[in-house]
């Protein structure tokens, strides 16, 4: 069975995206408002919490403020009448199942919302629970990506000859296909305490093929597990100008802060060259388009202009893929809560003080983007969309393009107050090992290990200020 994901190359030149006109003054809003201005591709780097970390508007002027577990399913607060429409027809894709429309004969789920619950992250087996409980995957959420030693021509990674690159574990009912394996995790306990005395459990997962339908994998496969993330502002992302995220990056740590962060270049299949990664746990994807069409492959098994089948053909043209597309950029941000608490307020001033701001980059302002509404807008993602080695606890040993085997890069942290809401279930990190923001942290290593020990020796309120300053996000 040949790779599904294999690098085949692109010959045809992927048409430029239609500019969308949004409405800067939509729902009563002027760029006096906030959220427009500033110069275009300015960073935050103020050392202790700015004025613009209590801005509820985390999206700029497209910030949704409305509540409920819906909220990460939102249109942007500031589009237009044609945006309304594309995204309408997006969401029936997104949420829909898309059996009978490609799917298969092998996937991952039927429908994008089946993995990212609620627009928000996916779960594993045992949830958030307080147990160790685990076993097989029986809800889709979490996949397993697969490579052998060595590099594509372009630098990307190259798949298992047999089963390609991520083990799908379902099958289209009466195809000829089985799914290609089961995916079992299981956990361990690891303990630990906090300079109080206090002490706190953590788990650590083993995640294992069973049932392999095809045979073994090739000799030294690489297997990581990769955990669905929220898909929430990404368009914003993607509108960072490239030029500020790599002005950002420190790879020979030159300050001595013991922070190196740096851009994984990866390949651009539509434009057929090199790119910034953006997206992606180890920013493996240079674009919206790009991250949706692999997904749609990858996850579902259907093939599109970015990704067609061996011999050219596609199960969704670019015309069909474009709503979906869009609907992935401009889904909204919702505000953030709680910015005028004072335990929230005292929270920021400790995740300052313990250097998390070093890679959870506060502020940046958009540049030009596709979709007009979201040019030009002051947004606060928590993310400087640089890897950053987290250490051997956290590694997978997989390296993707650039980034080794044991980076990532920094998950944007807006809406992650909201996660369990919207979800049901909150589980971080890629692997989907912390049950909690707290266990999240207790995880950091690396790069991530002083900010991880200065958490550690806070006093309990100070501690419980941080987790109530990143809940208000």
């Amino acid at each position: 069975m040949p790779s599904r994901m294999g690098s085949r190359s692109v010959t045809w030149s992927r048409l430029a995206p239609l500019t969308i006109v949004g409405v800067a003054a939509a729902c009563g809003l002027g760029a006096a408002t906030g959220g427009g201005g500033g110069a275009a591709g300015t960073a935050s780097t103020a050392p202790a919490p700015a004025a613009s970390w209590f801005e509820p508007r985390s999206g700029g002027l497209t910030t949704t403020f409305r509540d409920g577990p819906e909220v990460f399913g939102l249109p942007t607060r500031n589009g237009g009448t044609y945006e309304s429409i594309t995204f309408a027809d997006g969401k029936e894709l997104f949420n829909g199942s898309l059996a009978g429309r490609g799917l298969g004969p092998t996937f991952n789920a039927e429908s994008c919302l089946a993995c990212h619950l609620g627009h928000g992250g996916g779960t594993v087996p045992g949830g958030d629970g307080p147990d160790l409980s685990g076993g097989p995957l029986v809800t889709p959420g979490l996949l397993v990506r697969l490579s052998i030693p060595g590099a594509g021509p372009h630098g990307e990674p190259l798949d298992d000859p047999v089963y390609g690159g991520q083990i799908q574990d379902r099958a289209v009912p009466g195809a000829a296909a089985l799914p290609e394996a089961a995916v079992e995790v299981r956990w361990a306990e690891v303990t630990g305490t906090y300079g109080d005395g206090t002490p706190y459990r953590l788990r650590r997962p083993t995640v294992t093929l069973a049932g392999l339908a095809l045979g073994p994998l090739a000799p030294g496969s690489m297997t990581s597990p990769r955990l669905a993330p929220p898909v929430i502002g990404m368009g914003l992302l993607e509108a960072v100008p490239d030029d500020v995220v790599v002005a950002a990056a420190d790879p020979d740590d030159a300050n001595h802060d013991g922070i190196s962060g740096r851009p994984n270049w990866v390949w651009d299949r539509g434009r057929e060259e090199r790119a910034l990664g953006r997206f992606g746990w180890k920013a493996g994807q240079p674009n919206v388009d790009q991250q949706t069409e692999g997904a749609l492959l990858g996850d579902l098994g259907v093939t599109s202009q970015l990704y067609p089948a061996a011999d050219g053909s596609t199960e969704l043209s670019i015309t069909q893929a474009y709503p979906l597309i869009f609907y992935t950029k401009a889904l909204a941000v919702p505000a953030a809560r709680n910015t005028t608490d004072p335990v929230a307020r005292r929270g920021a001033e400790q995740f300052a003080g313990a250097g998390c701001a070093s890679c959870h980059t506060t502020t940046f302002t958009t540049g030009p983007a596709v979709i007009s509404s979201m040019a030009e807008q002051v947004i606060h993602p928590y993310t400087d969309l640089l890897l950053h080695d987290m250490g051997p606890d956290l590694a997978d040993g997989r390296p993707e393009y650039e980034a080794s085997g044991t980076e990532w890069r920094t998950p944007p942290l807006w809406g992650l107050g909201r996660r369990k809401e919207v979800s049901g279930v909150l589980v971080l990190l890629h692997d989907g090992r912390a049950r909690s923001i707290e266990e999240a942290i207790l995880w950091h290593g690396g790069e991530g290990e002083a900010a991880r020990q200065r958490f550690v020796a806070m006093p309990r309120q100070d501690r419980d200020a941080l987790l109530a300053f990143l809940g208000s996000l």
